[in-house]
């Protein structure tokens, strides 16, 4: 009978976690471009010669972040079709690893699965005008990471 319960505990588990990685894949989907993705978006579309100058000009005139915005750049000359997918991963990751500091686990199973989805549940149940400002902003988000 416990193996039986355990087979429901580990099915209900993963069931909640892919709800709510379909739910966070779609909360980014409809994520359109702010503030700072115009002009990031702008840095390759002409050419790689352009797009290591600009880099250059932002790096010494704007901020410091390179490795940031540059992601942010690829991220954006692919409109906003691939920032679901990046943002998502970065978020899986982020909560299993948070996930694994905070558990003690000491190899990935099932419960580190548990408290990763707990977390990415909660981080959507933030305000949305706080989730504006960073995680459903492309170039916030990518910043955050």
């Amino acid at each position: 009978m416990t193996s039986k319960i355990q087979t429901l505990r580990n099915a209900f588990i993963i069931i909640c976690f892919s709800v709510t990685v379909v739910s966070i894949y779609y909360t980014n989907t409809q994520v359109l471009l702010y503030a700072d993705d115009y002009l990031y978006g702008t840095f390759l579309r002409n050419g790689l010669t352009e797009f290591f100058k600009l880099n250059v000009w932002h790096y010494e005139f704007y901020n410091g972040r390179v490795f940031i915005h540059v992601l942010a750049q690829i991220t954006l000359f692919f409109d906003t079709w691939l920032f679901p997918v990046v943002n998502l991963c970065f978020l899986i990751c982020i909560c299993f690893f948070s996930s694994k500091l905070q558990s003690g686990e000491k190899k990935y199973n099932i419960n580190l699965l548990a408290y990763a989805a707990f977390f990415l549940s909660t981080v959507m149940l933030l305000d949305i005008k706080m989730l504006r400002e960073s995680l459903l902003w492309i170039s916030g988000a990518l910043t955050i990471f």
